[in-house]
């Protein structure tokens, strides 16, 4: 953040967001919420109410619909409209459906709908291709439960995105439990106190922070 916080102080155009599977925009909000100025934000969600949401939220938003249907001449214009772009952050939540632990006949990466997380590596290739005076970064999300089945599946994933996954639960600072693997492709090396420890195959990492009252939010009492 420290990084970002230097580009913008250097330029407002210089970071884009390429949020796959993009859902109600929610990488959009963490870089809103960490301060980081937001040039370009693309989205590609098929879902119209979510993409209503998006729309609604962030009106300056680009949206691709189907990520299936993105082709390099889109991708290509978006190199001419943004041009000093410095980084981009290609953000994928790829869906879960057939490697969650909640579905006993899952199977895996070769199912129907998580076998799209080839999809969004060729949407990570196309930015990589027309944005080369760009650093473009890639962030992949996805259940942890996916470890009831054995570790085939975030092995392949592992394989696929080429860096180690964390493993990281919300539920130590809130008041909701996704335990998840996040999928970074940039090292990190500060860690600032942040408790962690590694293994052969996983970074787990120990959030910390007040959990917030939500019966208070809520209700104001």
């Amino acid at each position: 953040i420290r990084e970002l916080g230097g580009l913008q102080a250097r330029g407002r155009d210089s970071v884009g967001l390429v949020a796959l599977f993009d859902g109600i925009g929610g990488a959009r909000q963490a870089l809103d919420l960490l301060g980081v100025e937001t040039t370009m934000y693309v989205s590609a969600e098929n879902d119209q109410r979510a993409a209503k949401v998006v729309a609604a939220a962030w009106p300056d938003v680009i949206q691709l619909g189907d990520i299936t249907e993105i082709t390099g001449d889109s991708v290509a214009k978006l190199g001419g409209r943004f041009p000093h772009l410095a980084l981009i952050f290609v953000v994928m939540g790829s869906p879960c459906q057939d490697t969650t632990g909640l579905d006993s006949r899952a199977v895996g990466l070769t199912g129907s709908r998580s076998c799209l997380i080839h999809e969004g590596m060729r949407i990570h290739a196309l930015f990589c291709d027309h944005f080369q005076h760009c650093k473009v970064e890639l962030l992949e999300e996805n259940v942890a439960s996916m470890e009831i089945h054995g570790p085939e599946s975030r092995r392949a994933i592992t394989s696929l995105l080429g860096c180690t996954p964390l493993a990281i639960c919300s539920g130590e600072c809130t008041e909701v439990k996704r335990p998840r693997f996040y999928w970074p492709s940039w090292q990190i090396t500060d860690w600032n106190d942040v408790e962690h420890y590694e293994d052969d195959e996983i970074t787990y990492v120990r959030l910390e922070g007040e959990v917030p009252n939500t019966a208070k939010i809520f209700t104001g009492n």
